[in-house]
């Protein structure tokens, strides 16, 4: 993720939305783990899923 942050970055992309199903820990501490700052949640009207929305500011991503 932190290389496709990066990436964005370089393209001059300052704002990324990136989402993931609420019970899905790992993607949630990953995203967090890059400076993803939660929104909101959404539940999804077909599957009853809740959703959550980050939003990760690149100006925060380095390329280590």
């Amino acid at each position: 993720m932190k290389l496709g942050l990066w990436e964005l970055k370089e393209k001059g992309i300052n704002n990324v939305l990136i989402t993931c199903e609420k019970d899905n820990i790992g993607s949630a501490k990953t995203i967090q783990k890059n400076y993803g700052i939660i929104e909101n949640e959404i539940i999804d009207e077909c599957t009853g899923k809740i959703f959550q929305r980050y939003w990760v500011n690149t100006d925060k991503i380095t390329k280590k």
